[in-house]
């Protein structure tokens, strides 16, 4: 496999559908942590298959519709979670 991108946080693709976040980009990126941007709505996002894919990797969640504005900094090091409510 050739990787282009790792990153230690990601931003799901399309509110965590289905059709996103593949295990094989998942697998390419290799994230600590995942951010899922979605609200209240009737599509189902996020996928439960994308949830479980997450979790099965021990990739941490968070959730805009559980959390609000999820906001994170960086010095170019290390990461810090910026509370924002």
């Amino acid at each position: 496999m050739v990787i282009f991108l790792r990153s230690d946080i990601l931003k799901t693709g399309h509110h965590g559908s289905i059709t996103s976040t593949t295990p094989e980009y998942l697998a390419s990126v290799s994230p600590s942590n995942a951010i899922i941007s979605v609200g209240e709505n009737t599509f189902g996002h996020p996928s439960a298959e994308v949830l479980a894919r997450l979790h099965a990797d021990s990739i941490g969640v968070e959730r805009t519709d559980m959390e609000g504005a999820v906001i994170w900094q960086s010095d170019g090091k290390t990461w810090r979670r910026v509370v924002w409510r």
